[in-house]
């Protein structure tokens, strides 16, 4: 683990039980694994693809990490099981969704490509779910593969979706109001 900080654009979503409630807890959680979450984008509710029968309450954070993008992963995985997901199917319902979206370093863009991880995120640009959240937070990030910014690439998409409801989501901004941060988590 480096002393260096690196900008992380996660996807998170849940469609099971209390949605609002599991992303709450995998904020903390996160926060608590050296995952300091810095921006909430709005939250949408977007229709279920594959398996997945119920919809989806989805959005994005801005976050920093020294964290290596492995690291990271095996931090997203654990907390994912910690709050009672269960890897059965590709596309299935689940109680909470972390995916690594976007790294960058010294506001660089990287690519990671493992057996086990895709920076950027491999379908990023496809879901209009992952994509106009990851917009309202960092829309001049390029993306390293097209090297096109994300803005451009949402409107050359046409996606659209209406954020929910969830005020307590709506583009927050935790280095702004660190204070007021707990105030989102508590129950």
């Amino acid at each position: 683990m480096s002393n260096k900080y690196h900008e992380v654009l996660l996807g998170f979503g849940s469609n099971l039980g209390d949605r609002e409630g599991y992303l709450k807890r995998a904020i903390s959680l996160l926060n608590a694994a050296e995952i300091h979450v810095r921006k909430i984008s709005p939250l949408y509710y977007t229709q279920p693809i594959g398996c997945a029968d119920q919809e989806f309450l989805n959005g994005t954070l801005l976050c920093e990490t020294t964290l290596s993008p492995e690291n990271l992963l095996q931090k997203t995985l654990l907390i994912e099981k910690n709050l009672g997901r269960k890897r059965e199917r590709r596309w299935e319902n689940r109680i909470i969704d972390l995916d690594i979206l976007m790294w960058r370093t010294d506001q660089v863009s990287i690519i990671v490509k493992t057996h086990a991880l895709a920076i950027p995120h491999i379908e990023l640009l496809e879901r209009d779910f992952a994509l106009v959240p990851a917009v309202d937070l960092v829309p001049d990030w390029l993306h390293p593969v097209s090297g096109i910014s994300l803005e451009k690439e949402k409107r050359a998409r046409a996606y659209e979706l209406i954020p929910s409801s969830c005020g307590i989501y709506s583009h927050y901004d935790i280095t702004s109001q660190q204070d007021n941060f707990a105030a989102v988590l508590s129950p």
